[in-house]
């Protein structure tokens, strides 16, 4: 009986660990694909802004030297 009930803890601690390993893989795996659309949206933002600033360079011709600033 003692040595079932060690054999018991010790499958136990063992199916424990195992369980705790595979939670770690698949936060890590999470965050990595939480940083990866993170990533995305910054790529589409940025091409989003400098297209944008190329269609608005100056649209009330402000930034031209013969502009006057009254």
């Amino acid at each position: 009986m003692k040595q079932t009930k060690e054999e018991e803890e010790r499958l136990w601690a063992l199916q424990q660990e195992a369980l705790r390993r595979q939670q770690v893989l698949a936060d890590r795996a999470m965050k990595k694909a939480a940083r990866e659309v993170a990533h995305g949206h910054r790529s589409t933002q940025e091409q989003q802004k400098t297209e944008h600033d190329k269609k608005w360079a100056d649209p009330y011709d402000e930034k031209t030297p013969t502009h006057n600033n009254f």
